[in-house]
């Protein structure tokens, strides 16, 4: 196959959840023997055409906000049309899939990776504004408009059916996953912790993602006073940065907690770290996880997570073990499911064995593979349909 991938852009050190999902895919799509070329937007300081693990990485100008955009995507994608005929254009986010599936043409099958809502994501964490209303459009026209719409939960398919009218038939549930062998603990725990510089004593709590209200931090911090009542050796790290930062440091000094919580920062390099120094991770969204790859990189770092009912956590969590879902998203159930873990003292090698062979149905090999028979699939019915 020749595939054409769309991404709105791919980072050379710090990649997102959709870039990862997005590269590993095309990376052993390439090893399979098939040509793969990623069309994405040229940031400043981007080379314009890079080779990256085999993979063709080439970026476009877009100038003229969204319609300028739109126009330099369906150019990227025609002239690799023309150069040699692309079987299949896999697009990832919705707004710089509208110009290539709009250039798509003839035999050329459409799949859409679904990894959130653009306009749900943006409602969450800010008041709806007018502009809102285009994001749905741009959603809804590049999951209307593909043959076939990956998703990586049970509750990402559900949120597109109801929320955009995607026709169940036409949905793939293929689950994300994740670099399981740098996140598989090698050494003792303390020897993460000197990482961070951690007491080898403190009953360690980790969280990680972007500091932005949905991701529910807020709540993580107001559940350590009563945390700290059941377990007084309980350190919160926190990693990762965002909008919601200076009003969490507020949180922190508030609630005197300066020495009992600590924001990290980026954590990129040292995110495996964070995880295998921990005795628990937490995962308190309250909103539009549609998928979960904090609590899968976490459980392969061999560190429990417990996370709240929110969105696909609880379809990870509760094919481990149930009792890692938290009642519901407040702080008083993250308060008691982080005392009870602590409490019933799970940190033990059994439980390191049983999370090795869970995590390892996430593999990315797993992910590709799947992805890759779909996209087979697609092109060879799209090709006796003859679509135009």
């Amino acid at each position: 196959m020749n595939v054409a991938v769309s991404l709105d852009r791919l980072d050379p050190d710090t990649p997102n959840g959709m870039q990862r999902v997005a590269f590993e895919t095309a990376r052993h799509l390439v090893r399979q023997g098939h040509e793969v070329t990623i069309l994405t937007l040229r940031r400043e300081r981007d080379t314009a055409d890079e080779i990256r693990d085999g993979v063709r990485v080439q970026r476009y100008e877009g100038r003229g906000g969204a319609v300028g955009e739109a126009i330099a995507g369906f150019r990227a994608l025609r002239d690799l049309h023309a150069r040699r005929p692309v079987d299949v254009l896999h697009a990832h986010f919705a707004y710089c899939a509208l110009g290539p599936l709009a250039a798509s043409v003839g035999t050329m099958a459409r799949v859409r990776t679904y990894h959130g809502a653009w306009n749900f994501e943006a409602i969450a964490e800010r008041p709806a504004l007018p502009s809102d209303r285009f994001r749905y459009g741009v959603e809804w026209a590049t999951l209307r408009g593909v043959d076939r719409v990956i998703v990586l939960s049970d509750y990402a398919r559900a949120q597109i059916v109801r929320a955009f009218g995607v026709d169940d038939a036409r949905i793939e549930r293929i689950p994300g996953g994740a670099d399981l062998a740098r996140f598989a603990p090698t050494e003792p725990r303390q020897t993460y912790r000197r990482t961070f510089d951690l007491d080898p004593g403190a009953f360690v709590i980790a969280g990680a993602g972007r500091l932005v209200k949905r991701k529910g931090f807020d709540r993580l911090v107001a559940a350590m006073p009563s945390i700290l009542e059941a377990v007084p050796n309980a350190l919160l790290l926190i990693g990762g940065d965002g909008a919601e930062r200076p009003a969490l440091e507020a949180q922190i000094a508030r609630l005197g907690l300066a020495s009992r919580v600590r924001l990290l920062g980026h954590v990129d390099a040292t995110l495996a770290d964070l995880y295998r120094g921990a005795n628990l991770v937490v995962v308190p969204s309250v909103a539009l996880e549609t998928f979960g790859l904090v609590t899968v990189e976490a459980l392969a770092a061999g560190t429990p997570v417990v996370g709240s009912p929110t969105g696909a956590t609880p379809e990870i969590l509760r094919a481990f073990d149930p009792n890692l879902v938290a009642r519901n998203a407040t702080s008083r159930a993250l308060a008691e499911g982080v005392t009870r873990f602590a409490l019933a003292n799970h940190d033990d090698d059994e439980t390191k064995i049983r999370l090795k062979a869970f995590t390892a149905r996430y593999s990315w090999l797993n992910h590709a593979s799947a992805v890759e028979r779909l996209l087979l699939h697609v092109v060879a019915e799209r090709s006796r349909r003859r679509l135009p």
